[in-house]
């Protein structure tokens, strides 16, 4: 997922998917629903712990392009472990939506700041070594 970080290997772009703010219903009956990027201080923001391309969370406001600092008591080296923790109400998580989409659909995940997502896209691709160079 993502961009390349390593040269040594190739990607075929599978697709791509739009990432969304997400958590469980019960994790904001206990903790308040952000209602502005701003409130996401205030709230347990569940993250990576590999490096990415961006420090803070994409959002748009005011035809503004911000980047909001996010932090949290957990973090994760895959989404699926992520998704697992926003679904146990653990907090806020920003996901791949093909990764939460049906957890959505059936109410166990809130999709959260919808009016402030600047359209960030996750790629889905595959990843291989290439293969070795003989000379």
């Amino acid at each position: 997922m993502g961009t390349l970080p390593d040269s040594a290997l190739v990607a075929r772009k599978l697709g791509q998917s739009r990432r969304v703010v997400c958590a469980a219903p019960g994790y904001l009956a206990r903790k308040g629903t952000p209602k502005s990027p701003d409130d996401l201080q205030h709230h347990d923001c569940l993250t990576f712990n590999f490096r990415r391309s961006r420090i803070g969370w994409p959002f748009r406001e005011k035809r503004r392009d911000l980047e909001i600092p996010v932090s949290g008591s957990v973090q994760v080296n895959n989404g699926e472990t992520m998704r697992q923790m926003v679904l146990a109400g653990v907090g806020i998580a920003r996901l791949g939506l093909w990764h939460v989409a049906d957890d959505i659909e059936r109410g166990m995940l809130v999709p959260l700041l919808e009016k402030f997502n600047p359209g960030d896209l996750e790629k889905v691709q595959r990843q291989q070594r290439r293969p070795d160079r003989v000379v």
